[in-house]
């Protein structure tokens, strides 16, 4: 099995409960926070131009 190594940085993202802010070393982004619409954790990840999509 091959290993990947990463690395991140992991921040408090205060504009959604719960929020963390993930940055790679390549400077990609994802939020990860506790959804109270559907009581479950989501996330966003960050295209180049700053546009938030739903993987």
């Amino acid at each position: 099995m091959n290993e990947v190594e990463v690395e991140v940085e992991i921040e408090d993202y205060p504009f959604f409960l719960h929020g963390k802010l993930i940055l790679d070393k390549q400077g990609e982004s994802m939020v990860v926070f506790w959804c109270v619409i559907y009581g479950r954790v989501d996330y966003r990840f960050q295209d180049a131009e700053g546009v938030s999509y739903i993987v």
